[in-house]
Parts: C-alpha cells; structure tokens; sequence
C-alpha cells in the first residue's frame, strides 16, 4: 500500500532527510520520500505491517524533530 502523510514543523531540510534515511530504514518500508518544503512523507509498505510501521514512523520522526506534528497516520 501507498500512503501519504504530512510532517509539520520540521526545521530544515538536513532533518528531513535524516527522517526520510531513518524510514527506509524501517523494516517493511519499501520505498520512502519526505519532501521537506511539501512536509509531506510518502512511503510504501505492505498493509498487514501499516500499524507497526506507523508506529515507528512516529519514532523516528520524533527522535529527529522531537516538535514536530505528524498527520494522517
């Protein structure tokens, strides 16, 4: 499945890409792209693994960018 999400409140572009290398990092990810000025993360996985990935979607975004807003999750 493909689903898209926004990340609000990102400060830069180097943190964006820190997100987006941590995402693809993610096992189940298959592809992910974090377009920083569209604050927008759009990633591919398969749906039986969405919740737990979600899930660490969140952490990851968090550890990088601790205020920042994640949507559509």
């Amino acid at each position: 499945m493909k689903k898209t999400v926004t990340i609000k409140d990102i400060d830069c572009a180097n943190c964006a890409a820190k997100i987006e290398r941590e995402v693809q990092k993610i096992n189940g990810v298959k592809s992910a792209n974090l377009n920083f000025f569209g604050q927008r993360l759009q990633f591919e996985c398969d749906e039986e693994d969405y919740e737990r990935i979600a899930k660490e979607i969140v952490h990851c975004a968090k550890k990088v960018e601790p205020d920042c807003v994640i949507l559509g999750l």
